[in-house]
């Protein structure tokens, strides 16, 4: 899952790079409302489950046949990485009770990034 995380903010960091000023202002505003959004959907999944997902990367040498200039052939394994997920235990009671702790965080961070996207828009009216 830590992996998947990475990958969708350098997708966004990628995005962000092409956005305008007032796209980039709103998306910082709103940053902390995603994350708790997701980290209450991890919490959920976990709950649902009864236990955690650790998640790794795993790299695997994969056997291959390459050619070099006069066409005579050679081995050339590459290495390939897979992620793999490992169930971990959880205390269901603690899963719970810190769900419900970001739920109450993401009530406030939601009327902070109201507050802070009129702000951006009063900062960038042209859009």
């Amino acid at each position: 899952m830590h992996a998947k995380i990475v990958l969708a903010g350098l997708a966004l960091s990628t995005l962000a790079a092409c956005a305008t000023p007032l796209e980039r202002c709103l998306n910082t505003a709103n940053s902390r409302v995603t994350h708790l959004q997701s980290a209450i959907a991890t919490a959920d999944a976990n709950i649902s489950r009864g236990y955690a997902l650790h998640s790794y990367e795993e790299a695997i040498l994969v056997p291959k046949d390459c050619r070099d200039d006069d066409g005579r052939w050679y081995r050339c394994d590459e290495v390939e990485y897979h992620t793999v997920e490992v169930p971990v235990d959880i205390d269901l009671r603690a899963e719970r009770t810190k769900r419900d702790a970001l739920r109450r965080d993401l009530r406030t961070a939601r009327a902070d990034a109201s507050r802070q996207s009129d702000q951006c828009f009063a900062t960038y009216p042209e859009g």
